[in-house]
């Protein structure tokens, strides 16, 4: 996938080692590229996606095919879920062939991550190459999506 096929400029550059994703309050996601594969990342939130229900940003990694669908919350984690899930289904065809991975990082202490729905939800996705597919985590997420 290009920058082309998205009509938009990446927020980062191709071989960034590190990418960071804010929102106007304090959630982070922090993604490390220590091996410096080819990235890209997108605001969707008003700009991939202008109406409805979708989530805040999209990260590529177009070295490994894997697609982040990251969502920076208060605290309404299942509002969360339905904004990731719609973004899927509405970008699909634009990442066919990705493997997706779905990161929520809220910022205040919330009971919802134990809702019978969130847990079901990680339960389902499981794990993609020993990696989970759902994190969910207050404040700050930082992983590498590199295969080191």
């Amino acid at each position: 996938m290009t920058n082309d096929s998205l009509n938009r400029e990446s927020l980062c550059d191709e071989k960034q080692k590190i990418i960071v994703l804010k929102d106007k309050g304090d959630c982070e996601y922090r993604a490390l590229n220590p091996a410096t594969d080819k990235v890209a990342a997108y605001k969707v939130d008003g700009d991939l996606i202008k109406d409805g229900i979708r989530c805040d940003f999209l990260l590529l990694n177009n070295s490994l095919c894997d697609a982040y669908y990251i969502e920076l919350k208060g605290s309404d984690i299942r509002h969360a879920m339905e904004q990731i899930k719609q973004t899927v289904v509405r970008l699909g065809k634009l990442v066919a062939g990705y493997s997706p991975f779905y990161r929520i990082v809220y910022r205040t202490g919330t009971h919802s991550i134990n809702d019978s729905s969130i847990v079901n939800w990680k339960r389902s996705c499981g794990l993609n190459n020993g990696r989970e597919v759902v994190i969910v985590k207050q404040r700050k997420i930082e992983e590498c999506i590199n295969n080191i």
